[in-house]
């Protein structure tokens, strides 16, 4: 009897066990499809599960680092996809696309010339036909690599010279490139091993568009036909004007000026961009008491300009500037950058009012622009109890000086003024009819640029409450540095 009883209790015990491997059963052959070796996938989607596996990288600190390890992660990544299995090795070698870094940094790092140009040969067959961007260092004119670059250089969508270049290799590169190159930046030196006005390739590139280039070397340029430039000026007597004439299709530009004054002779007429969009000047002026932009600005006519970016202008002055801003009655970015910006509260006030579409406001280390300055100019209302620009609804603020007893309660002031719950809303508590804050970015990157901008424990609980209260603030801090006090 004992026995039967026991054997009833484990059959009892087993029926379930046996339902539930039945129930696993099932869920298993309906997901089956989930754990499907690569071969039984189809092409499209193992090409979209490659294209997903590849790191991307946002770096705020300059163009280089990011180009610099971006290539270094497209081709971490490329391999590894490459060494999972045989089926997956065979499914990347067959999809070009992952084998188009953008760009791709041309660069043997230590390694033996001979052995990078092999692998550097390997890497462009495997992007089959397809554009590519090559970033190229001065050793990639090593005979070696210069070979396998010229054999890809018939399609290449963009170069670019971040180092001294010689002028035959761009003469070589450029004759092979003329009917595939969108984009041309050359960074650095140009070594004048021939004559530079002798190189008339790049003037018959139907598709070229974009060009970075120091205006000390005259290289023959099709500038009527460009959208987007940067240059660097240094000699008050290069082609600057000349050159802002012709490129009549500008959409963006970018005008770096390295010199020590304005060194800008003052034009009696001028010079008529109808389609720019985007302005940027900078300079490395060293004093403040230069004003290195305002006769620039007073020659420009750009009606259509949409962001206007001001990066180290010196003693800016107040009256170019609102002129400039008449012409351009449009700008709804406005960024003003650097350690040596020489402008006034009541100068930025009128910047201000002059910009009466803005909607995105950037100040970026401008030890002059103190938070208390920023919120009597953005959290009161001007003579005409009018708010300045009240479309305003994204504010950045990058290294400004965040110590200071009356940093905590302007930092709260200069957001509160534009910002209301949504219960305040519907309580009828919005206080004024400007636009609230859709998003303010606070940026420390005092890791790199020194402590004295370093946001304090106190402003980052500021901060955080009024995040709490459901603000997008997009805060960017050195990781080590937040529990600092």
């Amino acid at each position: 009897l004992t026995e039967k009883i026991e054997a009833l209790q484990l059959e009892a015990q087993i029926v379930p066990l046996s339902d539930l491997r039945d129930t696993e059963r099932a869920v298993s052959a309906a997901l089956r499809h989930l754990i499907a070796p690569a071969r039984s996938l189809p092409v499209e989607l193992l090409r979209s599960i490659f294209s997903l596996a590849f790191r991307h990288l946002d770096a705020p600190h300059g163009r280089d680092f990011h180009i610099s390890w971006q290539r270094k992660y497209h081709i971490q990544d490329a391999y590894r996809l490459s060494h999972v299995c045989s089926d997956w090795q065979a499914a990347a070698l067959g999809t070009p696309e992952i084998w188009v870094a953008s760009p791709l940094v041309v660069s043997p790092s230590g390694q033996s010339v001979d052995s990078y140009a092999e692998g550097l040969g390997s890497w462009f067959a495997r992007s089959a036909q397809l554009p590519l961007s090559l970033s190229l260092q001065r050793s990639a004119e090593a005979p070696q690599m210069a070979n396998e670059i010229l054999a890809v250089a018939s399609r290449c969508r963009s170069l670019r010279f971040p180092r001294t270049v010689s002028a035959s290799f761009l003469l070589q590169l450029g004759n092979i490139s003329r009917s595939s190159l969108e984009e041309l930046e050359i960074c650095d030196d140009v070594e004048r091993d021939v004559r530079l006005g002798s190189i008339s390739c790049f003037t018959e590139m139907p598709r070229l568009r974009k060009l970075t280039l120091d205006l000390q070397f005259p290289i023959p340029m099709p500038w009527d036909q460009l959208t987007d430039i940067s240059v660097i000026h240094r000699d008050r007597h290069d082609d600057l004007y000349t050159i802002l004439q012709e490129c009549e299709q500008l959409v963006r530009v970018h005008i770096s000026i390295q010199m020590p004054d304005n060194g800008f002779s003052i034009l009696l007429y001028l010079i008529v961009l109808n389609h720019l969009r985007v302005l940027k000047l900078s300079s490395d002026v060293e004093e403040r008491k230069w004003d290195v932009m305002s006769t620039l600005l007073d020659c420009i006519l750009a009606p259509s300009l949409d962001e206007l970016s001001l990066e180290n202008p010196g003693k800016l002055d107040e009256n170019s500037l609102t002129r400039f801003q008449l012409r351009s009655p449009d700008i709804t970015k406005l960024s003003l950058a650097g350690p040596n910006i020489d402008i006034s509260s009541h100068a930025l006030k009128s910047a201000l009012r002059h910009a009466p579409l803005l909607t995105h406001l950037s100040i970026e280390q401008c030890p002059m622009f103190t938070l208390e300055m920023l919120t009597r100019v953005l959290a009161s209302p001007d003579s005409d109890s009018q708010f300045l620009v009240p479309r305003l609804n994204v504010l950045t603020l990058t290294d400004l000086m965040w110590h200071g007893p009356g940093v905590i309660d302007a930092v709260h002031s200069l957001i509160r003024a534009r910002w209301w719950t949504n219960d305040e809303i519907a309580a009828g508590l919005k206080r004024t009819t400007v636009e609230p804050w859709s998003r303010v970015n606070i940026r420390d990157v005092s890791a790199y640029t020194g402590d004295r901008y370093r946001i304090s424990r106190e402003v980052l609980d500021r901060i955080d409450s009024l995040r709490q209260t459901g603000l997008d603030v997009d805060m960017e801090v050195a990781e080590w540095k937040k529990g600092d006090k």
